[in-house]
């Protein structure tokens, strides 16, 4: 994240519902890492798609994402935001777990 000309931290939700991006801008600012938060507003799309919709618009080289696992039927019921991201493929795409 160093060697980026840019870093942008997004989350996708409604104010109050969503892990602040806050801490996390603070905590890599403290790291010698400038960047900016976006706040984009959960609706009817699913969460992957927004932000994979986000990354096309703001041109990314690279779209960072924390994969948090479900059990295997939650998964299997319900899909999940890791999983769909990474079956968009519009986007590269680092995972950290």
């Amino acid at each position: 994240l160093s060697q980026a000309p840019s870093v942008q931290i997004v989350s996708v939700g409604d104010a109050g519902r969503v892990a602040d991006p806050v801490e996390l801008a603070r905590y890599l600012t403290n790291h010698g890492i400038p960047c900016a938060t976006r706040l984009i507003a959960g609706g009817r799309r699913p969460v992957a798609e927004l932000l994979v919709a986000e990354a096309r618009r703001s041109g990314p080289g690279l779209l960072v994402m924390g994969a948090f696992g479900h059990s295997p039927l939650g998964e299997r019921l319900f899909g999940g935001v890791t999983r769909e991201a990474m079956d968009s493929r519009e986007v590269p795409l680092l995972m950290a777990h």
